[in-house]
């Protein structure tokens, strides 16, 4: 065989190998693409739309590989596929609301203490950097007997400390009215309203924990999406002018079609709000950068002014900080 005849049949080989590749990645995107607006009854779609943003990049190789095989049809497609999945996602970096000229400003701090392993110490530092209000979920009676440093700075609290992953609790700068909890399983929830200076009607904090859709049964945690859902609309229906700020780990991420349904009747997420983008705030304790974004902070009828993450030693989530603002009323 000449070399010209080898290097022939190594190009095609070559040329074979690029498009299945392609395809395969083309498939896998388009998979991708679909998963994000259907249902989530299975484990393996939960886990595919939790990492929907990566999935992108399947698109862009394929229209990649086609491209250099010069089959434009298929190029084009490819293109397009990643045009439509960037563009869902392209609201969380623009934002779309900007806070009046007179409002009350607020920070929230949301914080996942892993279990109540969290050391309370770098906890309550983070917390007076950045938080008026802080959230926090797996709180443990344990660690809640040893968080007697936030109360300098945080004197008001509501605790629902429980065993394992289910206790939730506030702390806060300013007082603190009619608390409530609820508890179902391993979904707990807890509001109370938040006496702030210049406002007229106490705005609503609620912090919340949601069981994951893995590896526990996924029917567990579309129950507890509904029951919040159901949450939600409650707090909404409140006094006509009160706002609801709700922080928490929703182990669900914006391309779960089910944590969207959570947006509606006025909710919005403060990340998309506030155009800081998606904020992947799990796994934080390993040498590679979080790749979900599990918790959230919605708000209804307040504005988020910014969003970001902070690190809190031993946990695995990044705490998520917001700057609400809120009108006076």
């Amino acid at each position: 065989m000449t070399a010209d005849r080898k290097l022939r049949t190594l190009s095609r080989k070559s040329g074979a190998a690029g498009t299945i590749a392609g395809a395969l990645a083309l498939a896998v995107a388009a998979y991708a693409l679909i998963v994000r607006y259907v249902p989530l009854t299975l484990q393996v779609l939960a886990v595919t739309a939790a990492l929907y943003p990566f999935f992108i990049c399947g698109a862009v190789l394929a229209m990649v590989l086609f491209a250099v095989q010069r089959r434009w049809l298929v190029t084009i497609v490819a293109a397009v596929l990643a045009a439509a999945m960037v563009l869902v996602e392209l609201p969380w970096y623009i934002g779309s609301t900007i806070p009046a000229a007179e409002t009350v400003h607020v920070r929230v701090m949301s914080s996942n203490l892993r279990l109540g392993t969290a050391i309370p110490a770098s906890l309550a530092s983070t917390a007076q950097q950045y938080a008026d209000v802080l959230a926090v979920q797996e709180l443990t009676p344990e660690l809640a007997n040893k968080l007697h440093g936030l109360d300098a700075t945080f004197p008001y609290h509501t605790l629902a400390p429980r065993k394992l992953s289910a206790g939730v609790g506030i702390w806060s700068r300013y007082p603190l009215e009619h608390p409530q909890q609820f508890v179902d399983g391993e979904m707990a929830v807890v509001s109370a309203g938040l006496r702030v200076p210049g406002m007229r009607v106490a705005p609503l904090i609620v912090t919340v924990h949601l069981p994951g859709p893995f590896p526990k049964p996924v029917a567990d945690w579309r129950r507890s999406i509904g029951q919040l859902s159901e949450r939600l609309r409650d707090f909404a229906g409140g006094p006509q002018e009160r706002a609801v700020i709700v922080a928490g780990d929703l182990n669900a991420t914006n391309d779960m079609r089910e944590f969207r349904g959570l947006l509606r009747g006025g909710y919005r997420d403060a990340a998309e709000q506030s155009g800081a983008g998606v904020q992947f705030t799990f796994p934080s304790d390993s040498a590679v950068p979080p790749i979900v974004a599990i918790d959230h902070i919605l708000t209804f009828k307040a504005t988020a002014a910014s969003v970001h993450t902070a690190r809190v030693p031993i946990s695995d989530h990044l705490a998520l900080i917001a700057d609400i603002a809120l009108t006076p009323g």
